[in-house]
């Protein structure tokens, strides 16, 4: 690549095409609406999707681009949405279920893999959790290896795969890989032999220190990548709970309830009148438009890099920026009381900390 470590962004990615998982969930629009605004050069973004809930691919698409953060895109430059191709497929099936050809299509066009797809359902079976974010991770690398020109793979991660590995005192997680006593390969070969009910029986033990099989997959999908990912252009991102944007596509847009969003609408409503939280404890959040930023970067960064042997592993936190639940607990509650939600039971209204519950439940 010709002066690669002189391209902009923008132009890292004129006339290369993109494979995105997880598109119609809230990060992944928001990476739509990105790429397709802020690099106009970009031949296509091949969309990795299902359909879901009685509606087909094509409908789930045209329901997303009615949506605000599409607005300014449909009103200027309309035509751009003819850059979305659908690809029918599914995550947790093998070869992500993607037909034979548009395996070929994919392999022949697609430079740039953004594997953004995952359950986040911090209750889900161990089975389950497993297909979707680990596997997957597996199926996504063997299909960039057969890419006739892969400038880089994208795996979204999370910041608390790893959370029981930092000091009490510094309370520090480094950019890298943690040991973890499973080999990946295992866990995908016992979920997929044996029995369902004696493995929910053992997850537990499985689990370890890990708090949810979200988490769980979550880490052993980095370790799959460390040990099948070799040599490739790879970038881990490790977001922490993403929240509402702070500029893009529009300032405080979100359309989910992620993160701390549940909190503060119940907070705005005086609903929420005890909180089981360490109050000067860092509420580890970052809005979504950064998390795209970092992940649209990163492939770029790998991109132009040379001899690249093992992932690049980037976390997008609020560390450089940090704010206790307690002083989050008092914007929330001060922004409920300058612009209401309607009826509400603010009066009164003081938090109870974890420390406070206890000694409430006495």
């Amino acid at each position: 690549m010709e002066n690669s470590s002189k391209l902009s962004i923008p132009d890292f990615y004129n006339g290369k095409s993109v494979l995105l998982t997880g598109g119609f969930g809230f990060l992944g629009k928001v990476i739509i609406e990105k790429l397709l605004r802020s690099c106009p050069g970009i031949e296509n973004i091949f969309l990795l999707a299902r359909s879901k809930k009685g509606k087909n691919v094509q409908e789930r698409l045209d329901e997303i681009i009615n949506t605000p953060p599409f607005a300014n895109l449909k009103e200027k430059s309309p035509e751009v949405f003819k850059k979305i191709v659908l690809i029918e497929g599914d995550v947790a099936e093998e070869n992500l279920g993607i037909s034979e050809t548009d395996q070929k299509l994919i392999c022949d066009k697609v430079s740039i893999f953004i594997h953004n797809a995952a359950t986040i359902n911090f209750n889900e079976p161990l089975k389950t959790a497993v297909d979707t974010n680990l596997r997957s991770v597996r199926e996504m690398i063997n299909l960039a290896k057969k890419a006739k020109n892969l400038d880089a793979l994208v795996h979204v991660s999370s910041a608390f795969t790893n959370w029981f590995e930092s000091d009490n005192d510094k309370i520090l997680v480094e950019e890298k890989i943690y040991p973890n006593p499973y080999n990946p390969d295992d866990i995908i070969k016992i979920t997929q032999l044996m029995p369902d009910d004696v493995l929910n029986k053992i997850t537990p033990s499985l689990l370890g220190k890990h708090t949810n099989t979200y988490s769980f997959t979550k880490n052993l999908a980095e370790h799959l990548i460390v040990n099948e990912g070799k040599d490739m252009p790879i970038a881990i991102i490790r977001p922490s709970m993403v929240i509402g944007s702070a500029k893009e596509p529009m300032p405080g847009w979100l359309d989910s309830w992620v993160g701390p969003t549940t909190y503060a609408y119940l907070i705005a409503r005086g609903l929420l009148r005890s909180w089981h939280v360490h109050k000067n404890n860092v509420g580890e959040v970052i809005p979504v438009d950064m998390t795209v930023n970092l992940i649209i970067a990163s492939a770029w960064k790998v991109g132009i890099e040379k001899n690249l042997i093992e992932p690049q592993i980037y976390h997008s936190v609020t560390g450089a920026n940090p704010i206790t639940w307690e002083k989050m607990f008092k914007q929330y509650l001060a922004n409920a009381k300058k612009y209401p939600l309607g009826k509400n039971y603010l009066k009164g209204l003081k938090p109870f900390y974890k420390f406070q519950n206890r000694l409430n439940s006495k």
